[in-house]
């Protein structure tokens, strides 16, 4: 398997190491993202093998955001496109590995 800098720099079309810093840091920035999004604190040091290509996507979605941070829509030449932070299918691929929260009832006789 490919480790997930190399398969994202083939992705981005980035064939040196100058950006490796950027690039790697986007990694993390996912895999925490993940950790976050699932409810699993555990993967704040990687995430399943299963999840690493959801990571690499994540990570170019936002490699490729940069410098449009904050916008949600743009229009060129009459064509107008939504802007998703994290695409919906990746969030619907890893609502599967979501922990349930369970909440104390109060005020319950």
């Amino acid at each position: 398997m490919m480790e997930p800098l190399d398969r994202l720099k083939i992705l981005a079309g980035i064939t040196d190491g100058a950006r490796d810093g950027l690039l790697t840091a986007l990694l993390d920035d996912a895999r925490d993202w993940m950790a976050e999004y699932t409810g699993r604190a555990d993967w704040t040091n990687g995430v399943p093998d299963a999840l690493e290509g959801l990571r690499v996507r994540i990570a170019l979605n936002n490699y490729n955001r940069q410098g449009i941070e904050g916008m949600t829509q743009a229009q060129d030449g009459g064509m107008r496109r939504t802007i998703e932070t994290i695409p919906e299918d990746v969030r619907r691929a890893l609502n599967g590995w979501r922990l349930a929260r369970i909440m104390p009832m109060t005020g319950v006789v």
